[in-house]
Parts: C-alpha cells; structure tokens; sequence
C-alpha cells in the first residue's frame, strides 16, 4: 500500500459522512494538446482493494474524454476534503475496461526472477525483459493455471508516455484480487466492470440510454430526454449492462498532498514498482 492511502482513506471516510457521493475533478488533454476538466464521482478503490493505489471512476464512452483518453491517457485529478481541509492532487496515467470493445489495462509481463526493488537498479536490463504482450488479454487465464511457486509471472501495467522525472521502468504491479501473485484474470476485469455497473442508481444507469452527449438538441431528442427521466423509454436498464458504460483506472504516480489544518504538504513519487520517495516541502 502507497504510504499516501492511510490520510487518503480517512479523508474520504470522514467527508462521507456529510456528503452522499466523493466529487473530484478530472484533467486530461486531448490531441491538440488543450486541457479539458470535469467533475467526477469517485467509484472507490480498483477491486474495491486500497492495497491496489489504483482509483476507479465510471464514464459514458460516447463522451469525449474516453476517445481523449485512448489517444493519450495522461491525467491529473484534485480532490479537496472541506471537512478536514485536505487537498490531494493525483497524475499518472489511465486506463480503461470496457467490455463491449474488449479493452482492458494494457499489461507486460515480467519473469519472476528479473523484478527487482531496488530503485538504483539497471533499469535498462529491466525494460528489456519486459514482455510487451499485446494478446494477453486472450490467453491471460491460460498463464495463471501455469504459474508456480517457484515460477510467478507477475501482473504490471505499462505506460510509455512517461514524464522524465519519473523514474523508469514504468511499469505498475498488479495482482489478482483473489489469487495472491498472480495477475487479473480477463474474468476479473470483466467483475470489476460488471459490478461497478451494479453499483449504480437506476437514475444513473438509466442516463446511458440518452442521446449523444453534446449533439444538436433537436425535438426528437427531447422527447427521448422526456422519455427518459420519467422511465417510460423502452429500456431495460436491469438487462445487463449498458455498451456506453466504461470503467476508468487511474494509476498514480505522483501524488501532492495538502493538510491546511497543520499546514503540512508532502509529495509522494512513485519509483520502481510499488517503492514510493516521500518529500515534505512548503505548502
């Protein structure tokens, strides 16, 4: 676990008990390099594990942060705690699970034996044994029956689009929520994709059924609106998932942690692996 999770956690435990849902804002860039920001509601933790450091939220796929997001999956989110006047500024990068298309967090795989700790290590020698593996996602049930103790593939997400100071390998260990060691199976990524969609409201689940976000309104479109919010549609939102419904990841790498109540800010970096430096600097 990130040494920034404990304050995290306890901040959100403590706002929610005044406010129903945790908003934070999202940025990410698109392809002409201009930012964009929104609101978002946090989804919890990946697996609903804080052991993982990978926050979950939910999108409609048709919006444009998805397409801006699989062109360049960099980002920066703050969430601000009012009630205990803590500020945490997260970036590192974004992925996604969406089930309709297939697309799951891109993986590489690193032999056992090659891993290695030690943030002074021959980060070269490491890069080069990672496997980028492009079709695990078809064969990924068949590795984990084939692991054994003494021959443990272990799960990382990669991301090449890495700032400078960050310290390479980028790379992001990974496990299986229910097996220890091993990676996420695809049926795994599929649960976790499934049970944020259970999680919704009927209201919100039924918000994937509306028109195109930001298309022309036009008088057909506000009778599907109307439709909509008063259930009279026509879709079953209890019949399975929604194929706008995505799932976003958001593996952090570099997290700036504000406590006004004691003034106190510390910037959390991620180093190889699960290492992290911690730094407290002026606020």
């Amino acid at each position: 676990m990130a040494p920034w999770v404990p304050a995290f956690t306890s901040s959100i435990t403590r706002e929610s008990d005044h406010l129903k849902f945790i908003y934070f804002s999202f940025a990410n860039i698109d392809a002409n390099g201009l930012p964009h920001v929104r609101n978002v509601v946090f989804r919890n933790f990946l697996f609903d594990d804080k052991s993982t450091n990978v926050l979950v939220f939910v999108t409609d796929g048709r919006m444009q942060k998805f397409n801006q997001l699989l062109n360049n999956d960099k980002f920066e989110a703050c969430f601000y705690f009012h009630h205990s006047r803590r500020q945490f500024r997260f970036n590192g990068f974004a992925k996604i699970i969406d089930l309709k298309n297939q697309i799951y967090p891109n993986v590489a795989v690193l032999s056992h034996d090659n891993i290695k700790l030690d943030s002074k290590s021959n980060n070269k020698n490491i890069h080069k044994n990672a496997i980028n593996n492009n079709n695990i996602n078809n064969n990924n049930n068949n590795n984990n029956n084939n692991n054994s103790d003494s021959d443990i593939n272990k799960n990382t997400i990669k991301n090449d689009n890495i700032d400078s100071k960050i310290n390479p390998p980028f790379v992001y260990l990974l496990y299986s929520p229910s097996v220890p060691s091993v990676p996420p199976t695809i049926d795994e990524w599929k649960k976790e994709h499934l049970q944020r969609w259970e999680n919704l409201s009927l209201k919100l689940k039924s918000s994937f059924n509306k028109p195109f976000p930001r298309s022309s309104l036009t008088n057909e479109k506000r009778k599907l609106l109307d439709s909509i919010s008063r259930g009279v549609d026509g879709n079953d939102i209890n019949d399975g998932y929604n194929d706008n419904f995505k799932v976003i990841c958001l593996f952090i790498n570099e997290v700036d942690y504000l406590n006004e109540e004691n003034e106190r800010r510390v910037i959390y970096t991620r180093l190889n692996f699960d290492q992290w430096q911690e730094e407290e600097v002026c606020p």
